[in-house]
């Protein structure tokens, strides 16, 4: 009897009881916790910054590497015509388009026209201005008026045709009266006084 009371009375064992209970409760508080969080971080369910984010992402044009990008090409600015006939230029290649559109050739372009309307209308004085050597016995200076009978002409170059000691620009002259084409050939050289011709022919 006395024992039992003295067991009851025993604070040591008490307390030593309360604590195996506590530490038992913190234990399945803290598993139930850590599984809670488990559960929330494989569940996968998007938030509204991911979401937002695959939208995004998603609603985006996909690039397209077969998209051709346009270039310019620069335009050839013609000589301004006097009326008589038609004139045009005609490059053959993009070498030729960028000369003919750089200061050189736009002084060759009105050399070359200012020639060959010269020998076509039989001009002699204004052709030999224009020639390296007037005197040259292959120069031909023709008698007659050739220019009311000229339906157009075309000057035409490429990149062939562009040297370092010359350029030969062709005109491709078209008659009213005939069905054929013929072409006019200039030899044309930079000297200190400008473009200059040092040989012409006339061709089929």
């Amino acid at each position: 009897m006395l024992q039992r009371f003295a067991s009851i009375l025993d604070t040591r064992r008490k307390s030593k009881g309360f604590g195996a209970i506590l530490l038992f409760t913190l234990v399945l508080i803290l598993s139930g916790v850590l599984v809670a969080c488990g559960s929330n971080t494989d569940t996968g369910i998007p938030t509204k910054t991911d979401t937002g984010t695959s939208n995004t992402e998603s609603s985006a044009p996909s690039p397209n590497n077969n998209e051709l990008v346009p270039t310019d090409t620069p335009e050839i600015t013609p000589v301004p015509s006097d009326g008589t006939n038609d004139h045009a230029v005609a490059p053959v290649d993009d070498t030729a388009r960028d000369f003919l559109n750089s200061e050189d050739g736009q002084s060759l372009q009105t050399i070359a026209r200012t020639f060959i309307e010269a020998y076509l209308s039989g001009n002699h004085e204004e052709m030999k201005k224009l020639l390296i050597d007037p005197e040259y016995e292959l120069n031909e200076y023709p008698t007659e008026n050739q220019m009311d009978n000229m339906e157009s002409m075309t000057l035409k170059l490429s990149a062939a045709s562009i040297r370092e000691d010359m350029v030969l620009p062709s005109y491709e002259l078209v008659y009213k009266d005939r069905d054929t084409y013929l072409y006019f050939t200039l030899e044309m050289q930079k000297t200190e006084d400008g473009w200059m011709i040092g040989a012409y022919y006339l061709e089929q």
